[in-house]
């Protein structure tokens, strides 16, 4: 049965930052959160479960007594999605719950509400913590790792913003359950982090001012990070992911030597998508073998100036310009002042792997169609209008093409398109020629995965294509 529903926002998300102390990027910072798994930023697990718990108190099912919780994360949520509260199960001492996300489940929640047997207090003896620092820390280099978190805000503050849940449990309680938050997106894990799951008992004679932790287990193989916390009236154990870093990129110099310097000698290359992953890659690739380089970016900036920087700093010739594959491209293509590319590379993306709801989406087609048909043939255009010359284009498609991946109906649907019309852009325009190669999965911070898993070094699959590109155009 149903008995609330709800979205969470950006707005809501930094409140409840400041309130839990948790500011993990990949809860706040759209730009951020795409270079980490998830793509986009998700809620907190912990407010997830402290909305969870004010919708049930505010509801009939209101239980008595709360001594227990057990709460697991199977997927995260986006923001902006539409969640409901149900009840699964009601009984005299256990009330389940589900937070649903159209069919898939982003939180279970089983509450017991009668006594249990105590636990074990942990020594308090922990070194306190710094408040606003995020830790980045080898998987193998956590086990025993402790300390001791204050709270980010008063429990006053928990029962403004969750009023029926501090009556049902009291908001000294909402504070500590928001700091495991914390715990897990600031401390340990850490960066890379993602909440599973709490297990915990209420206990009213442990008080203690603070919240404790010491991490206690690894599994490597699934790189997950157990944890025991306890404080203010609460005790448990917490399991979160360790996501691996993505794989670092070759640097200049290895791609120098890996390239030679003037293969790409004749190219001014406007890279579309070149401030992260494979476009800034590709960048940095054809710089080492001499090509003036155009870093396109649309929201990270920084990250396109950095990869500039690179470039620069081993003797390159690059520079930025803010494009995105969304707008009208000509007035956005005034901003190369005069500099007409030869070659496009084309990396422009949006986020691949998205929360899905259903098999097929028409929304989320439209906007892959915007990056991967659209974006192409309206930035084709308009070079071509401002120039005579020839023009080389890269397309990455995608094996996703022919091997149809789960949830990925749509991402698939987009890119085969966009191979139909690279294919009829170049046989009717004699002075365009287009390179289109199907790329497998490769290390980027959009491929990664909770499992360790072993891909191909992106350099050695991009490199044959783009040396393709580079050959002598004799179309023209």
């Amino acid at each position: 049965m149903i008995i609330a529903n709800g979205r969470f926002s950006l707005e809501g998300q930094h409140a409840f930052a400041a309130l839990s102390g948790d500011i993990n990027p990949i809860h706040l910072d759209a730009v951020a959160a795409r270079l980490l798994i998830s793509g986009a930023v998700i809620v907190h697990g912990m407010h997830t479960l402290l909305w969870a718990l004010n919708a049930l108190a505010d509801s009939s099912f209101r239980p008595a007594g709360i001594r227990a919780i057990d709460v697991r994360f199977p997927n995260p949520l986006h923001l902006d999605n539409d969640v409901a509260l149900s009840v699964h199960k009601a009984e005299a001492n256990v009330i389940a719950l589900r937070v649903h996300c159209a069919e898939k489940v982003i939180a279970s929640i089983n509450l017991t509400c009668q006594q249990v047997a105590p636990w074990v207090p942990c020594a308090d003896d922990s070194t306190l913590v710094s408040a606003g620092t995020i830790r980045d820390v080898p998987l193998e280099e956590m086990v025993g790792c402790r300390g001791v978190v204050d709270f980010a805000a008063p429990a006053d503050d928990f029962r403004a913003a969750f009023p029926a849940a501090a009556s049902l449990l009291g908001a000294a309680r909402l504070r500590t359950l928001a700091a495991c938050s914390r715990i897990v997106g600031m401390e340990y894990p850490g960066l890379r982090s993602i909440f599973s799951r709490l297990t915990a008992q209420f206990n009213e004679e442990i008080e203690i001012p603070r919240l404790g932790y010491e991490v206690t287990e690894i599994d490597a193989r699934f790189n997950i990070v157990r944890l025991t916390v306890m404080g203010a009236g609460l005790q448990g154990r917490l399991e979160a992911f360790s996501l691996p870093a993505a794989k670092a990129q070759p640097d200049m110099a290895e791609l120098s030597n890996k390239i030679g310097a003037d293969r790409f000698a004749q190219q001014t290359a406007l890279v579309v998508g070149g401030s992260r992953g494979l476009g800034a890659l590709t960048a940095k690739a054809i710089a080492a073998g001499g090509a003036r380089v155009i870093v396109s970016y649309a929201v990270g900036k920084n990250e396109a100036q950095q990869v500039v920087e690179e470039i620069r700093g081993a003797g390159g010739h690059a520079e930025i310009m803010e494009y995105d594959v969304r707008q009208p491209a000509g007035p956005q293509l005034e901003r190369l002042k005069g500099a007409q590319p030869t070659h496009v590379y084309y990396f422009a993306t949006g986020r691949i792997f998205k929360q899905h709801l259903k098999t097929f989406d028409r929304n989320t087609l439209d906007d892959f169609l915007a990056f991967y048909v659209y974006g192409v043939s309206d930035l084709v255009d308009a070079l071509q209008a401002v120039s005579a010359g020839p023009l080389t284009l890269f397309y990455p498609s995608s094996i996703a093409v022919e091997e149809r991946p789960r949830n990925m109906t749509e991402y698939a649907m987009a890119k085969a398109a966009g191979e139909v019309l690279c294919s009829d852009l170049a046989r009717f325009n004699p002075s365009l020629r287009v390179v289109v190669e199907r790329l497998p999965r490769l290390s980027t911070e959009q491929t990664q995965t909770i499992r360790p898993q072993q891909l191909p070094a992106a350099i050695d699959v991009l490199l044959p294509p783009l040396l393709r590109c580079a050959s002598v155009f004799e179309k023209y």
